[in-house]
């Protein structure tokens, strides 16, 4: 046995050991990686002709801008080679529709094209699968301004799939993605079960349209019909649980938030909150797996993609991340127990590849495998113990078929 063999062999004992699993014990065409999305990631955000997006106009209304974020439109070589080298099987990113139609219908840029056909082929020569998202929150400003909405999306659409549609993985497929946070009753009472229920019909879309209380904000009868039968995966999201109480709907108010009509607390002694600390959310992977066997007991045996997963610090320094670990460790197995109980799922990316700018808190959380100073205009990248965890991990792969063979 070479010295490279028995070392694979006994890191695959080290961790079977610590976790009762190994990467082999997925199915065989499941897939592990890390994702980020363009405006969270790219910076760059007005050059080539980028035109500005919705999520760039309220960020810079709460002073988190996003001119540079991790600067991926220029240093996306560098991270791929890193992806490469943590072994990463796949990578999730999301397209700008507004770095290529800037006025969001009309013409194209051919600077925009240039840049994910780049990094699509970059990823190919290192063998790690692309799984393209087409929107991640960041509509054109100029459509928004122009009739607050999407009749210009399928254009755009076309447009990808005409440029990137043969070397993504998604080739001919078409999923949606939505953010699946699990919840339990704050207590057994009628109305806090009701409220439980509501929430999930809010963000699990399983329930029939008469069954949701309030479905007017979600989709109507037409739209409804439209999109049963259009698409082949569903990704989620998912990052901690919530207890959920009932509260009283406010009249006048409809939206998605007002419509649920529910208060929700990170444990059952602290108040409501409104407030976004992801170090205050306690790891619960039995809730992400309950919520996959949720999708599947109403969609049966549907591909699912876990296409964010992870865990924030407010430390932005921070390297030895072993809450990370910890974290990761758990949610993996959530999958895995999922799995074991028949639910179809085929890849698990962790949330984020490297620190990003984050939806709701700037550049102050940091979700990270590598760790980006931001005060260095270099924006280096440093591998956190996140990392080399997930790496040693992810190339476990083979292991146990080494200690087969001894």
């Amino acid at each position: 046995m070479s010295r490279l063999t028995l070392m694979r062999a006994l890191r695959s004992r080290v961790i079977d050991g610590v976790l009762g699993y190994t990467r082999s014990v997925f199915p065989q065409d499941f897939v592990f990686g890390a994702a980020t999305s363009a405006y969270q990631y790219e910076g760059a955000a007005a050059e080539d002709g980028r035109s500005p997006t919705i999520w760039g106009t309220e960020n810079e209304r709460q002073r988190y801008r996003g001119d540079v974020a991790a600067y991926g439109y220029h240093k996306y070589k560098g991270d791929v080679k890193l992806m490469a080298e943590t072994g990463l099987e796949a990578y999730r990113f999301s397209i700008s529709w507004s770095r290529f139609i800037p006025n969001g219908r009309g013409a194209v840029i051919q600077e925009g094209l240039k840049y994910y056909n780049n990094v699509i082929d970059e990823l190919a020569k290192r063998g790690i699968l692309p799984h393209i998202m087409l929107y991640h929150l960041d509509l054109p400003q100029a459509l928004e301004d122009e009739y607050d909405g999407w009749e210009d999306f399928t254009a755009y659409a076309d447009v990808c799939f005409r440029e990137f549609g043969d070397r993504a993985l998604q080739k001919g497929i078409v999923g949606v993605n939505m953010l699946s946070l699990w919840s339990y009753p704050l207590t057994n009472s009628i109305a806090d079960l009701q409220a439980d229920q509501r929430y999930r019909d809010f963000s699990l879309p399983t329930s029939d349209e008469e069954k949701c209380r309030f479905s007017s904000s979600i989709l109507n009868k037409v739209q409804t019909e439209l999109v049963k039968g259009a698409v082949d995966f569903i990704g989620i999201n998912h990052y901690y649980f919530l207890y959920v109480n009932d509260r009283p709907l406010v009249e006048g108010v409809r939206d998605y938030v007002a419509d649920r009509s529910v208060s929700y607390r990170v444990s059952k002694t602290d108040p409501p909150t409104e407030q976004h600390d992801p170090a205050q959310y306690p790891n619960d992977p039995k809730g992400l797996q309950l919520a996959l066997e949720y999708l599947r007991e109403y969609y049966g045996d549907f591909p699912i993609y876990i296409q964010e997963n992870g865990k924030g610090s407010r430390n932005d320094s921070l390297l030895d991340d072993t809450d990370r670990v910890d974290y990761i460790k758990g949610y993996i197995g959530g999958v895995l127990d999922a799995i074991r109980n028949g639910v179809n799922v085929r890849g698990y990316f962790v949330w984020s590849f490297v620190d990003v700018l984050d939806l709701l808190d700037g550049y102050q959380t940091r979700y990270g495998l590598y760790r980006v100073d931001f005060d260095d205009g270099a924006l280096p990248r440093r591998a956190r113990r996140s990392t080399r965890w997930y790496s040693d991990f992810v190339r476990s792969k083979q292991d146990p078929v080494l200690i087969a063979q001894q």
